[in-house]
C-alpha cells in the first residue's frame, strides 16, 4: 500500500522486540511532542481515552514502545491509533514509532 508506513502493517513487526528500559527515558526535542493533547487537533474520543490513561502529551504516548500496545488500553481502537499516527506524520515525528 502506497503511503502507509511500514510500522502500520501489523503487530508481527514488533512482536520480537525486547523491552528497552532506556526507551522509557527518551527525551524529544520537538516542541509539538510536549504540547498538551487538549491543544492539538485530535478527536474528543482520542482526548478522552488519553486522559483516562493519564497521557497528557504526545511524548507520553511515545513512551509506549510498541504502537500497537495502545490498542490494549481501554478506549483505544484502530481508528484512534490511525489518528495518532496521522498526527505524528503531519508534524514529521512519526520516525519515533520505528
Amino acid at each position: 500500500m502506497a503511503g502507509v508506513p511500514r510500522y502500520f502493517f501489523g503487530e508481527r513487526l514488533f512482536r520480537d522486540r525486547k523491552p528497552n528500559p532506556q526507551y522509557m527515558q527518551r527525551s524529544y526535542p520537538e516542541t509539538i511532542l510536549h504540547r498538551p493533547l487538549t491543544e492539538l487537533e485530535l478527536s474528543e474520543a482520542f482526548k478522552k481515552a488519553s486522559r483516562e490513561h493519564e497521557f497528557h502529551t504526545l511524548a507520553d504516548l511515545l513512551r509506549i514502545e510498541n504502537p500497537y500496545d495502545i490498542l490494549k488500553l481501554e478506549g483505544f481502537d484502530y481508528h484512534l491509533l490511525a489518528e495518532y499516527v496521522k498526527l505524528l506524520e503531519k508534524y514529521k515525528v512519526a520516525h519515533y514509532l520505528n
